[in-house]
């Protein structure tokens, strides 16, 4: 049985750390919500305003007591912060992150570029 690294070991320890601070911060929205609802409604309306949610029809009821929950937390979890903690190993698996079009439009992974006898080459470089 191989031994864990310490840096693997920090890893766990740090996405253990976010995701007890996330949930907390939820626990502290709902009850601000419960306790003190005109809180809410103002940041309802800096966010129309100034933020994502004016580009919408939502009302307040729409999303008020489902917004700090983890249901509607998790899928940023799941995009965002867990593939920070993925490490590769040489010989391993290779990760397969989503990657979005040109244009922003469309969704692909990352190994849907790859063909079977040819590798697969990423360029970060600039062509100016």
């Amino acid at each position: 049985m191989k031994m864990e690294s310490v840096r693997d070991k920090l890893k766990k320890l740090l996405g253990f750390i976010v995701l007890f601070l996330l949930k907390f911060t939820m626990l502290i929205i709902n009850k601000i919500l419960i306790f003190f609802p005109s809180v809410f409604k103002k940041f309802h309306k800096i966010m129309h305003k100034y933020g994502p949610m004016g580009k919408t029809d939502y009302t307040i009821e729409d999303y008020a007591y489902s917004f700090a929950t983890w249901s509607a937390w998790k899928p940023i979890w799941n995009e965002v912060c867990q593939p920070l903690y993925e490490t590769v190993k040489q010989g391993g698996k290779a990760p397969n992150p989503k990657v979005l079009s040109q244009d922003g439009a469309t969704v692909y992974s990352l190994l849907d570029f790859a063909k079977p006898g040819r590798p697969l080459v990423l360029n970060f470089g600039s062509c100016s």
